[in-house]
């Protein structure tokens, strides 16, 4: 009666709100309205007398109005979404349609009353009322029958608490099971290779212990008990350390396996029974994939999820404490039925019937979208979407009742034949014909999933569900085998052979279809099967609500395409490229929200995703792109589908994609490299973007032939272009010249970037804008780069401009430049920013020491990228004084200068060295002598043995020629040092001199123009000072004069200077420790390269140059170094250097800058 009033009112309020009216009233009251309609119909149907003809009239009217749902959500979409003319005509048909088949549907009732009777009769008369007419006879004589139900059974509550109950422990089995592979994935993909933890996947053969006679009767007395054990799983929640939790879920998941195998075995005796037990397991997986619809295929209550993530693990543990204490007060506690008879069949194929369905389900069935990504092919779109996946769950309802109410027609191997040929529709075709095989798959597992397990229960429990489990993780292995051949034993063997995985597939379920007609007790006779049907119809109500809760999902779910930019009036465009670890944080947690907090706080407009393909039972058979794109209102191409054996791709854009083709780059050895080739329509102007990923560093003959072929594909196309990327090269050697230059006509956003290693943005025929490299955080294990181009601009040049010259809309967020982070203003502008507050680390720790102690490390750099630990040494404040000490430094170019036509002129001799080498270096009160007087040169790895830090100290000693080293002696003494260095340096006696070291380049020209005794006119300053107001300015607001310092005494005014110090390298330690250079030395006339007049010469005839360089720490320790030096003389324009320390100690600098000045004149 409720029902029936609640949905009056809604239908009265969606027909007098229209659309027009208030567009989401009316959808409220129309979905509202939708919703009420089921419990409605099923309650008259279950309630009504047992009249035939109404019940049939029934059946008809709410299979059409149900039915009409279908079209008049396509309708819809076509108007709302496509804006297809007429549209909306054809809609308002079908939703008045529905209006009519309900009252057309409630009109039946008067078939109910056509036996009724109106009496008058005069009860103060004659007959008293006692005379009875044929028609109340009939009736006292009916008025004791069943009441008639859909399924000739009565309603009942118990009945259906039971059912709820029963489907929600199936549901739980589930959600365990698929938890299980996204916990074993965390672990491989941090050991980059097999880890140990893979073998929890073995959790599932726990039935084996069934073997056991007294284990097996101790199991089945106490099936209660084994399922509360099973729920350690879902309590894995709450640990936080992931081997632990992964740990909890797999005794979990073993407990889960025995306890239904048990309670399968426990039912043989009991046909009817058994048959609802396999009904609600398989009722269960619907009930997950629908949980999964809802949740953006995460399960909300699986391990990896929580509060903060969305996870609703409190309400669902307690649902599956009442759902067990409900479903186990009827199970067979004896466990000793024996069937009568010889048992006919096999208990082997049995076995091979359960692996192959339990694989097919778990694989395909489990996320609606699985099938759906297997045939999408990009855009236009051609085929289904993810919200297509009530169509899935559609088939796989439809499946589970034919098996149970139209055996005569769809028999066992019906269904297998159906699997089959959609098995092989899906795996050869796409679009919307791999989807009718889609739908064939579904329809067929699901309605041999009772037949099966019926049919094994007969059979020792250890023999068929512990062999078929076991055989179940075989096919789970060969699943991921086929994408991760490049790093398993054995793995060449199955690389791309999925269609070797599903011909298994088909080949165990027919073999256990084989195994059915002599399968034991299964009912036979009418009267048995009847009552089976009738008791079942209670599960059948649940079926269909839970396809109802679909529908209305996919309802709300559909995409608006309405979506807009973030910053349409500059005309921007904000590109970036993310490689997101699968969705896992570094926490064993789904990332998907904090992904979506960063993209947005970013606004990105475009995003290529890389590592995103997660459709596999041991990633979960999950798609986090459908929650970014639904919540940040993005298109999305989802990129190459599981079937194409990649770690995926994927693209998410605020403009439309007008068109995606999907490509898998040359890969002879390696793995294979995905790439999306799409084009936008941004602001009226086409642009192309490519999003790929390139093979491993293993196997560089794949990666040049990966080069040539996406050159080719972005020099041919005639529009602006950008390319995200992970490509494993370094800026400006080898494949990055094909990716860059004349090759692929592609520019790179910022070639002084060398601190790169896998992901690049390129870019032509757009103007750039900024450029931004942000700390992941804990979200995964590799940064994000973002890049700002103005569409309809030409590509303009390097030049540097101050960020307050471009509009708001071209710069980044202000809310990065928080929690003491950097924006450096670079040449284009560009920027290094840390992330913001919402993606800090929830234990609140800085973002300098969580970067520092978690350095990015390349997902395929094979073991050659940098450590994820900053080092011992590693601190959040980064100390100057670490810097002090003697470093020995490599230069290329030095040594190509020495070994090459320097030593052909008797450079070797010692004719380079003009002046006496300075005596920063060599002293014999540090520095032991070399007992040899000579430094032993290596000839590379084929040495016997390395040379100990003692004999490399000794062999610079001996100054030999090319040896090269540098030595920072602590601050400059200048009264505008905020935290200048002062160093000296000789390269084998080629350039020798001292050198100021500063967080900025504004602070170097300070210091200098001091030493040289001059002052800056702030009307000179270049571009490349204007980045340097903001590194150089301190958090407390210190403007960088001295007079604003509140001194007492001379103690603080040293902890003011060590203060301000730490506040000047504090945003350069972003990352690593940077330092630019302006050194002022000498430079010897015979190793000269430039005969420029122009050069100075001091008196002596040696050339005197100022000039510039640039390092960069490897860490707040200052072990080590990389870095540029500029020498003219030498035709040296930014030519690489490393350094590695051999002495931690400070020194006063034996040569002063007036010291060179004063040889100059």
């Amino acid at each position: 009666m409720y029902a029936g009033l609640f949905r009056t009112i809604t239908c009265g309020g969606w027909t007098y709100i229209t659309s027009t009216d208030d567009h989401d009233w009316h959808d409220i009251f129309m979905i509202s309205y939708i919703v009420a309609t089921l419990p409605w119909t099923l309650g008259c149907l279950a309630l009504s007398p047992n009249n035939p003809k109404a019940i049939r009239y029934r059946k008809i009217l709410g299979g059409l109005f149900f039915g009409t749902l279908v079209p008049l959500i396509y309708f819809f979409i076509q108007h709302k979404v496509h804006k297809v003319a007429g549209a909306y005509t054809i809609y308002a048909f079908f939703e008045w349609a529905l209006v009519l088949f309900d009252v057309g549907f409630d009109a039946v009732t008067a078939l109910d009353f056509q036996n009724f009777e109106l009496v008058v009769r005069d009860v103060n008369g004659f007959s008293r009322g006692s005379t009875k007419t044929v028609v109340d006879k009939l009736v006292e004589y009916e008025k004791d029958k069943p009441i008639g139900t859909l399924l000739d059974q009565r309603f009942t509550w118990n009945d259906t608490f039971d059912a709820v109950a029963d489907t929600y422990n199936g549901f739980v089995f589930w959600s365990m099971l698929t938890s299980l592979g996204v916990c074993v994935w965390y672990f491989p993909l941090w050991y980059m290779g097999i880890s140990g933890y893979e073998v929890f996947v073995m959790s599932t053969v726990s039935p084996y212990f069934l073997g056991i006679g007294p284990f097996r009767r101790l199991v089945i007395r106490n099936i209660r008990t084994v399922h509360f054990l099973s729920l350690s799983g879902l309590l894995a929640y709450l640990i936080v350390r992931p081997a632990a939790r992964l740990a909890l879920v797999g005794f979990g998941v073993s407990m889960t396996c025995l306890a239904w195998s048990a309670t399968w075995y426990a039912e043989r005796g009991n046909p009817v029974r058994l048959e609802h037990r396999a009904l609600a397991w398989i009722a269960g997986l619907i009930l997950s994939s629908v949980a999964k619809f809802a949740f953006h295929t995460n399960n909300p209550i699986w391990p990896v999820m929580h509060d903060a993530n969305g996870g609703w693990n409190k309400l669902g543990l307690a649902l599956a404490i009442l759902s067990i204490f409900r479903s186990t007060r009827q199970v067979q506690t004896s466990g000793g039925y024996e069937p009568r008879g010889k048992q006919s069949g096999s208990a082997i194929l049995a076995s091979f019937g359960m692996a192959g369905l339990i694989f097919g389900l778990h694989s395909l069935l489990s996320d609606s979208s699985t099938m759906i990504l297997w045939v999408w092919e990009g855009f236009p779109v051609r085929g289904p979407i993810a919200v297509h996946g009530v169509a899935t769950i559609f088939a796989m309802v439809s499946g589970i009742i034919s098996s149970f109410y139209y055996r005569e027609r769809v028999t066992s191997r019906t269904s297998l034949l159906i699997s089959a040929a959609g098995a092989f529709l899906i795996t050869a075709t796409h679009n919307w014909p791999g989807y009718i095989g889609a739908l064939g798959v579904a329809f067929g597992l699901s309605s041999l999933a009772i037949p099966l397990i019926v049919s094994a229960a007969q059979f020792g429990p250890a023999l068929t569900f512990g062999t078929g489990f076991l055989i179940y993780n075989v096919l789970v292995l060969a699943h991921v085998w086929v994408v991760a051949y490049a790093f398993v034993p054995g793995g060449p063997i199955m690389r791309e052979h999925t269609d070797w995985v599903q011909t298994a597939m088909i080949v165990l379920l027919g073999l256990g279809v084989l195994n059915l007609p002599g399968a034991g007790a299964v009912p036979k006779s009418r009267k048995q099967y009847t009552s089976n049907r009738s008791r079942s119809s209670f599960y059948v109500y649940l079926l269909l609500a839970i396809q109802m809760w679909a529908v209305s999902i996919s309802y709300l779910r559909f995409p608006t395409n309405d979506y807009v930019p973030y910053h349409p009036e500059d005309k921007v465009i904000t590109a970036g490229i993310w490689t997101i670890h699968f969705a896992l944080d570094n926490d064993m947690w789904s990332s998907e929200r904090r992904m979506r907090d960063v993209i947005k706080e970013l606004e990105i407009d475009v995003i290529g995703l890389l590592e995103s393909d997660n459709q596999r039972i041991i990633m979960g058979n999950r798609d986090q792109t459908q929650y970014l794109a639904e919540d940040l209102g993005m298109y999305v191409d989802y990129g190459p589908g599981p079937d194409k054996h990649t770690w995926g791709s994927a693209l998410l854009s605020k403009f439309p994609i007008l068109n995606s083709t999907h490509h898998l780059l040359p890969s002879p050895v390696g793995e294979l490299a995905p790439a999306i080739h799409a084009t936008i329509d941004a602001y009226g102007t086409l642009v192309d973007v490519f999003v790929f990923h390139s093979g491993q560093e293993e196997d560089p003959e794949d990666r040049r032939l990966q080069s040539e072929y996406l050159a080719k594909l972005m020099r041919e196309t005639p529009r602006p272009a950008i390319l995200l990327s992970y490509l494993v090269i370094k800026p400006g050697e080898g494949n990055y010249n094909t990716y860059v230059g004349e090759k692929s006509g592609m520019r790179d956003i910022d070639p002084s970037d060398w601190d790169r290693w896998c992901e690049y943005i390129l870019y032509k025929g757009i103007r750039r804008s900024a450029y931004a490299r942000v700390s992941r955080s804990t979200i995964t294990d590799t940064e994000i780069q973002v890049g700002k181009f103005i569409v309809g601009q030409t590509e303009g040049s390097n030049d540097q401009i101050s960020e307050d010259q471009v509009p708001e809309g071209q710069r980044f967020p202000a809310l990065f430049r928080g929690q003491g982070a950097p924006v450096k203003i670079w040449a284009i502008p560009s920027g290094i920013l840390s992330f913001s507050k919402s993606i800090m680390d929830e234990d609140g720790e800085d973002w300098q020491s969580t970067h520092f102690n978690q350095r990015h490390m390349s997902a395929r750099t094979g073991g050659k990228g940098s450590s994820r630990k900053g080092g011992a040494g590693n601190k959040s404040v980064f100390m100057a004084s670490s810097s002090y000490g003697l470093y020995e430094v490599g230069c290329p170019a030095l040594a190509k200068l020495v070994m090459g036509p320097l030593v052909t002129s008797g450079i070797a001799g010692g004719s380079i060295a003009e002046s006496p080498r300075s005596a920063s270096f060599g002293s014999s009160a540090d520095v032991p002598p070399s007992p040899g007087g000579s430094r032993r040169i290596k000839k590379g790895r084929g040495n016997s043995r390395r040379e100990s830090k003692e004999e490399r100290i000794a062999d610079m000693a001996s100054k030999g020629v090319g040896e090269a080293k540098l030595e920072i002696h602590g601050d400059v003494e200048s009264e505008e040092n905020d935290g200048a260095l002062m160093c000296s340096f000789d390269f084998g006696g080629v350039v020798h001199g001292v050198a100021v070291l500063a967080g900025s380049r504004r602070l170097i020209k300070r210091v200098v123009a001091e030493l040289e005794g001059e002052e800056e006119d702030d009307e000179d300053r270049t571009s490349e000072d204007l980045e340097a107001d903001s590194v150089a300015s301190t958090a407390g607001g210190y403007d960088g004069s001295e007079d604003d310092i509140p001194v007492a005494n001379d103690i603080e005014l040293a902890d003011e200077r060590e203060r301000k110090k730490i506040a000047a390298f504090e945003k350069n330690s972003f990352r690593m420790p940077k330092f630019w250079m302006r050194w002022r030395g000498y430079v010897s006339a015979n190793a000269a390269t430039t005969t420029n007049e122009d050069l100075q010469r001091s008196k002596s005839g040696r050339i005197v140059e100022m000039n510039t360089g640039y390092l960069v720490f490897s860490g707040n320790n200052c072990s080590t170094f990389n870095g540029t030096f500029t020498c003219q003389a030498l035709g040296w324009k930014n030519v690489k250097i490393t350094g590695t320390k051999l002495v931690s100690k400070a020194r006063e600098c034996p040569l002063e800058w007036s010291d060179i000045m004063a040889s100059d004149r």
